[in-house]
């Protein structure tokens, strides 16, 4: 087995949008007393003011990529490279062949983590939109807010964002022989210039965009 430092840097901005289901039980609770009513607006995700906080991952109180959005990279990456092998692909052994050994990667913004915690304990009860704003600015980071059109309505979504130039790493350890270190940089190449991380990113399969690119450092 061998094992190797993996560090990402971001060519483009990346959105996060974390499919949160104990955050989501806690806002239908929300929605259903009595107390707030009329303190939120349908389809719009700033209000209440503190609905992005689902969208953060985040891991041992810090905000972090998970693992399952590298492996999926990685999946999308290695379907990109030929084993020379009757037009075969890497695809299915970046599944078999190789783990991401932590549960997330710390996404780092100038050199600095950031405290998922500590925004939930500073922010779980701020009512005012434009003192989120701020305070993710605070931390590095900022909220875009951009319509989306579901079904033939117009939603106001936010996402946490986060600019071009943001690092994570982690180490990747690759069971599997054929995966050399210069294989595994050419699917972290394809995965980060063609397939991209998290939300609104090339590889998106009903909304590609723009977001989530990166290049990909193997030590």
């Amino acid at each position: 087995m061998e094992r190797y430092k993996v560090t990402l840097t971001g060519e483009t901005d990346l959105l996060m949008n974390s499919d949160n289901l104990d955050f989501d039980a806690i806002l239908e609770k929300w929605k259903r007393d009595p107390a707030n009513k009329g303190e939120s607006v349908a389809g719009d995700d700033r209000s209440p003011a503190w609905r992005w906080l689902r969208c953060l991952y985040s891991e041992g109180g810090l905000v972090v990529i998970p693992s399952d959005n590298l492996m999926t990279a990685l999946r999308e990456g290695g379907a990109k490279v030929p084993t020379g092998k009757r037009g075969a692909t890497f695809k299915r052994q970046t599944q078999s062949g190789l783990m991401v050994d932590q549960i997330g990667w710390p996404i780092m913004v100038g050199g600095k983590s950031i405290s998922a915690r500590g925004l939930k304990e500073q922010l779980a009860d701020e009512k005012d939109f434009d003192v989120h704003q701020e305070a993710a600015m605070g931390m590095g980071f900022d909220l875009f807010v951009k319509r989306a059109r579901i079904g033939r309505a117009k939603h106001v979504r936010v996402r946490p964002r986060f600019s071009a130039g943001w690092t994570a790493s982690g180490t990747i350890s690759v069971i599997d022989e054929t995966i050399t270190k210069d294989v595994l940089q050419m699917i972290l190449d394809y995965s980060g210039t063609l397939c991209g991380l998290c939300d609104w990113r090339p590889s998106s399969p009903s909304a590609p965009g723009p977001f989530g690119r990166f290049t990909a450092v193997v030590e």
